[in-house]
């Protein structure tokens, strides 16, 4: 996996500002056994010194004993974690694999599709998302083929987990684990935890944390707010109440404190983005932003 190693590209800002880029994996002994995707990135600011870039994948490091394949299958057993990450203090020149948060107690699978942010009140203090199986939904022999099932809105998948870094990403430790369990009619499996895809997190300048998902189950996004980074991520009311989102949530949060989601929605079999916005508590309505 490479990532364009200038501040730029970390920031999200336009890609062509940057020409050159390095290996962020793959050169080590630990990642080069195993692939990567799917990345996401943040900074942080360590020791009141250090600028970090930290970047999270889909890793397969050493997943050997717990993701196999066969020639017209793959299994997922327990203990199986595609939660892992990188970090440069150099401004992307050099790379340290960090490695990767386990699953813990209560759910069997952590499954990718990262997402990271820094607090913006403590800039040492990183979280980082992943998908996740709880043991509810986890078959006794493993995970067989796809982590999707029936019509496409079941899933093994049934959540997602939290980390937090205390030290500028260089090291994660399980936080805090979501997920909604309300019964939606047609998808029986609602109960264990509904099937989460995607994430996207941000936090303001007061430090609030939130993560996003879409769930597949009810086709909304699922989002969550932490009131700071000791807190516990609490369920908001969904952003799109009346459209039924088709992609992935981005987050993003302005200096005044405002957040604002982003979402692909399909309406009349069209599809359009919308967008809307949190200020004090409370959603605004949504507004197209695309023909």
């Amino acid at each position: 996996m490479k990532i364009v190693g200038c501040l730029c590209i970390v920031l999200l800002t336009f890609l062509t500002a940057c020409t050159n880029s390095t290996s962020v994996t793959g050169k080590d002994n630990q990642t080069s056994a195993g692939t990567q995707s799917e990345t996401a990135a943040t900074t942080s600011y360590v020791g009141g010194k250090n600028n970090r870039i930290v970047v999270g994948y889909n890793d397969e490091t050493n997943e050997q004993q717990f993701i196999t394949y066969a020639q017209n299958d793959r299994t997922v057993t327990t203990g199986a974690s595609l939660m892992g990450w990188s970090y440069s203090d150099d401004g992307g020149t050099q790379w340290t694999y960090g490695g990767k948060v386990s699953p813990p107690k209560g759910w069997a699978v952590l499954w990718g599709d990262p997402a990271l942010t820094t607090s913006g009140a403590s800039y040492q203090t990183v979280f980082m998302s992943n998908l996740a199986v709880p043991d509810s939904k986890m078959p006794a022999g493993g995970i067989h083929g796809y982590l999707y099932y029936g019509d496409g809105r079941s899933s093994y998948i049934g959540g997602a987990c939290i980390a937090k870094s205390t030290d500028g990403g260089a090291t994660f430790k399980n936080y805090q684990c979501v997920s909604n369990k309300t019964t939606v009619a047609g998808v029986p499996d609602t109960p264990q935890g509904h099937f989460y895809d995607g994430g996207s997190m941000a936090s303001n300048s007061t430090g609030e944390i939130f993560a996003a998902y879409v769930d597949v189950a009810t086709g909304l996004i699922d989002v969550y707010r932490s009131a700071g980074a000791n807190g516990n991520f609490q369920p908001l009311p969904t952003p799109f109440p009346k459209f039924y989102a088709v992609s992935h949530a981005k987050l993003r949060a302005a200096r005044d404190g405002t957040l604002y989601v982003a979402a692909q929605i399909v309406a009349n079999n069209t599809y359009y983005i919308y967008m809307n916005r949190l200020i004090n508590g409370a959603w605004g309505n949504p507004v197209p932003v695309s023909d």
